[in-house]
């Protein structure tokens, strides 16, 4: 089974238990719900990696711009990098914490982690984005 196959088996058995599927339906149901989800997932992936990069772009703009400036007042560009790192456990913990809060705290499912970790991005690029447009423009 390859990774997809295997995320969306892994998935698709969770969403069965909780639906509390019948037995004797449960392998149709994990059969139909893994065709459906392996495109649903390299979307995800995809959309992630797009998340990803306009973070990175976000960072390294307002990076710059704190380079950029100087004076006893501007923000070092160290204190971003720190900042940064921290986000990143930050974002690691708290996806973790999430993906066993909806599974239960029995599954690894790295489908909802992944999901997670889109969101996550996406909301420290608009922080990113905003805090260059304020305090570095």
């Amino acid at each position: 089974m390859d990774d997809l196959s295997s995320m969306a088996f892994t998935e698709c058995w969770f969403r069965g238990k909780e639906a509390t599927i019948p037995n004797d339906r449960l392998q149709q149901f994990e059969q139909n719900c893994r065709a459906s989800l392996v495109p649903e997932i390299q979307q995800q992936r995809s959309s992630m990696r797009s998340a990803e990069q306009e973070m990175a772009a976000a960072y390294q703009s307002l990076y710059r711009a704190l380079q950029a400036k100087s004076g006893d007042e501007a923000i070092r560009p160290k204190v971003l990098l720190d900042d940064q790192r921290a986000w990143f456990k930050f974002r690691e913990a708290h996806c973790w914490l999430e993906m066993q809060r909806s599974s239960g705290g029995n599954y690894r499912l790295t489908y909802r982690f992944a999901k997670c970790v889109e969101t996550e991005a996406r909301k420290r690029t608009g922080y990113l984005r905003g805090f260059l447009q304020r305090d570095a423009g």
